[in-house]
């Protein structure tokens, strides 16, 4: 099976956090973190991950719980299935541990074809870290998959951990406060859009 290098994981886990880490610094929580819901950027020394598909994202204030059902099933947090009130910061991270989980071994932790019982295990956290897994990785992967959301590791903790720091951290950019920096506009895009049918200085605005 194919997959990456734990290295190659971490150089690209490192991307997913950093645009988390941004997101809900701006009170938005993307819920459903998956790998086609990211793009390989080839466009700069080194290859790099962005995040996309924002349609089921959701804005929150600070520390407010989210309750809407929503995600992809092998990558959705426990709790989403459980019905509670979640937050938001902790399902992403589920969800990236997933993805993590993927980039890894090659395949994902919870891939029963029945879906009651893929829930069923994702509920009870029933998984299995393969035998090649160094045991740093292994013990990443524990905390942050854990079921129980307040022991689930948090950005912080993340950052912390040895496994995360196997490579060196990228110089992280502030990105875009919505409503204070002014949105830079590729006018490349705007030319798709008008190719479409739609208004270009419409979008623009």
């Amino acid at each position: 099976i194919w997959h990456l290098t734990e290295r190659q994981s971490c150089r690209f886990f490192h991307d997913i956090i950093e645009a988390l880490a941004y997101l809900h610094s701006q009170n938005i929580a993307h819920i459903d973190i998956k790998p086609e819901n990211f793009w390989l950027d080839t466009t700069g020394k080194t290859i790099s991950i962005k995040l996309i598909d924002f349609g089921i994202s959701s804005n929150y204030n600070d520390q407010e719980l989210l309750h809407t059902s929503c995600g992809t099933s092998a990558f959705a947090a426990p709790e989403i299935y459980k019905g509670k009130e979640y937050n938001g910061l902790l399902c992403d991270i589920w969800s990236a541990g997933i993805v993590l989980y993927a980039m890894s071994f090659g395949y994902l932790p919870f891939s029963d074809e029945n879906e009651q019982n893929n829930i069923n295990n994702i509920m009870n956290g029933n998984y299995e870290i393969p035998e090649e897994a160094s045991p740093q990785l292994s013990d990443f992967l524990k905390h942050i998959l854990d079921i129980d959301p307040l022991t689930r590791y948090d950005l912080d903790q993340i950052k912390q951990h040895p496994w995360y720091n196997i490579v060196s951290p990228a110089k992280s950019l502030p990105g875009i406060i919505i409503g204070y920096h002014k949105i830079p506009i590729d006018e490349r895009i705007l030319n798709v859009c008008e190719a479409y049918g739609f208004d270009k200085e419409s979008v623009r605005i």
